[in-house]
């Protein structure tokens, strides 16, 4: 499980001055996924040989 709230960073330029980005008329400049990693890790060891 990861990366469940990562969200596609656009920067475009806005070529038709409306406040919202329009696929079909603002020019993408660049894209980024910053990215989030989370990792969980269990050990355990077991107590299977003979103790003194």
């Amino acid at each position: 499980m990861s990366d469940l709230l990562n969200q596609k960073l656009i920067f475009y330029q806005n070529n038709d001055n409306k406040k919202a980005y329009n696929k079909e008329v603002d020019q993408i400049i660049n894209t980024l996924r910053p990215g989030t990693n989370v990792s969980l890790n269990f050990s355990y060891q077991f107590g299977l040989g003979k103790h003194k």
